[in-house]
Protein backbone atom coordinates (compact mmCIF):
# COMPACT_ATOMS: atom_id res chain seq x y z
CA UNK A 1 0.00 0.00 0.00
CA UNK A 2 2.99 2.00 0.90
CA UNK A 3 4.43 2.00 -2.25
CA UNK A 4 1.21 2.44 -4.69
CA UNK A 5 0.82 5.88 -2.32
CA UNK A 6 4.43 6.79 -3.21
CA UNK A 7 3.80 5.63 -6.95
CA UNK A 8 1.15 7.63 -7.69
CA UNK A 9 2.70 11.17 -5.53
CA UNK A 10 5.88 10.88 -7.20
CA UNK A 11 5.91 9.19 -10.48
CA UNK A 12 3.78 11.85 -11.91
CA UNK A 13 6.72 14.51 -10.52
CA UNK A 14 9.37 12.52 -12.14
CA UNK A 15 7.70 12.30 -15.15
CA UNK A 16 7.02 15.96 -14.88
CA UNK A 17 10.90 16.69 -14.11
CA UNK A 18 11.96 14.27 -16.71
CA UNK A 19 9.81 15.96 -19.73
CA UNK A 20 10.14 19.48 -18.58
CA UNK A 21 13.54 19.48 -17.07
CA UNK A 22 15.55 17.31 -18.99
CA UNK A 23 13.91 17.72 -22.80
CA UNK A 24 14.29 21.43 -22.30
CA UNK A 25 18.24 21.08 -21.01
CA UNK A 26 18.65 18.94 -23.45
CA UNK A 27 17.04 21.49 -26.20
CA UNK A 28 19.03 23.96 -24.50
CA UNK A 29 22.41 22.62 -24.66
CA UNK A 30 21.83 21.85 -28.45
CA UNK A 31 20.95 25.42 -28.89
CA UNK A 32 24.44 26.44 -27.01
CA UNK A 33 26.30 24.11 -29.34
CA UNK A 34 24.76 25.48 -32.33
CA UNK A 35 25.40 29.33 -30.87
CA UNK A 36 28.91 28.46 -30.26
CA UNK A 37 29.65 26.18 -33.69
CA UNK A 38 27.13 27.71 -36.28
CA UNK A 39 26.09 24.37 -36.86
CA UNK A 40 22.81 22.30 -36.43
CA UNK A 41 23.68 18.87 -33.73
CA UNK A 42 21.70 15.97 -33.14
CA UNK A 43 21.58 14.61 -30.10
CA UNK A 44 22.98 10.87 -29.19
CA UNK A 45 19.94 10.52 -27.51
CA UNK A 46 17.79 10.37 -30.79
CA UNK A 47 17.96 6.37 -30.52
CA UNK A 48 19.14 4.11 -33.06
CA UNK A 49 16.01 5.04 -35.39
CA UNK A 50 17.00 8.65 -35.43
CA UNK A 51 20.69 7.70 -35.73
CA UNK A 52 19.95 5.23 -38.61
CA UNK A 53 17.68 8.51 -40.32
CA UNK A 54 20.52 10.88 -39.63
CA UNK A 55 23.63 8.85 -41.34
CA UNK A 56 21.41 8.47 -44.23
CA UNK A 57 20.77 12.23 -44.74
CA UNK A 58 22.91 14.95 -46.30
CA UNK A 59 22.32 18.39 -44.14
CA UNK A 60 23.37 20.36 -46.61
CA UNK A 61 20.44 19.22 -48.94
CA UNK A 62 17.80 18.05 -46.57
CA UNK A 63 16.11 21.23 -47.15
CA UNK A 64 16.78 23.68 -49.35
CA UNK A 65 13.89 26.01 -49.18
CA UNK A 66 11.33 27.73 -46.92
CA UNK A 67 8.61 24.70 -46.27
CA UNK A 68 6.92 27.31 -43.60
CA UNK A 69 4.23 28.04 -46.33
CA UNK A 70 3.34 24.35 -47.17
CA UNK A 71 3.71 23.23 -43.36
CA UNK A 72 1.17 26.07 -42.32
CA UNK A 73 -1.37 25.04 -45.24
CA UNK A 74 -1.56 21.23 -44.28
CA UNK A 75 -1.77 22.54 -41.22
CA UNK A 76 -4.54 24.96 -40.93
CA UNK A 77 -6.29 24.12 -44.68
CA UNK A 78 -5.51 27.02 -46.82
CA UNK A 79 -2.85 29.55 -47.44
CA UNK A 80 -0.73 31.04 -45.08
CA UNK A 81 1.80 33.90 -45.39
CA UNK A 82 4.46 34.55 -43.15
CA UNK A 83 6.23 37.88 -42.53
CA UNK A 84 8.95 39.19 -44.52
CA UNK A 85 10.98 40.25 -40.58
CA UNK A 86 10.65 39.45 -37.26
CA UNK A 87 9.54 42.46 -35.87
CA UNK A 88 10.80 40.92 -32.50
CA UNK A 89 12.47 42.95 -29.45
CA UNK A 90 16.03 44.84 -30.10
CA UNK A 91 19.08 42.35 -29.53
CA UNK A 92 20.12 42.38 -26.09
CA UNK A 93 22.75 44.63 -25.26
CA UNK A 94 23.78 43.10 -21.62
CA UNK A 95 24.29 39.86 -23.38
CA UNK A 96 26.28 41.38 -26.24
CA UNK A 97 29.46 38.70 -26.73
CA UNK A 98 28.11 36.31 -23.95
CA UNK A 99 27.66 33.60 -25.85
CA UNK A 100 31.26 33.87 -27.90
CA UNK A 101 33.29 30.81 -28.05
CA UNK A 102 35.99 32.56 -26.21
CA UNK A 103 33.77 33.16 -22.97
CA UNK A 104 32.71 29.59 -23.18
CA UNK A 105 36.36 28.25 -23.40
CA UNK A 106 37.47 30.55 -20.47
CA UNK A 107 34.94 29.44 -18.10
CA UNK A 108 35.96 25.63 -18.53
CA UNK A 109 39.45 26.88 -17.93
CA UNK A 110 38.72 28.31 -14.85
CA UNK A 111 36.64 24.92 -14.25
CA UNK A 112 40.54 22.85 -14.41
CA UNK A 113 39.21 21.88 -18.07
CA UNK A 114 41.78 21.50 -20.50
CA UNK A 115 41.06 23.31 -23.88
CA UNK A 116 43.33 22.74 -26.88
Amino acid sequence: ARAAIADRLLVPHLLQALWFRGAMWQGHHMSVLRGLTGANFVSAYHGPTAQAVVRRLDFATAVNEDVRVRIGARLLGKPVRYPESNPGPAPSHFRAGLAAPGNFCAALRQAGIEVG
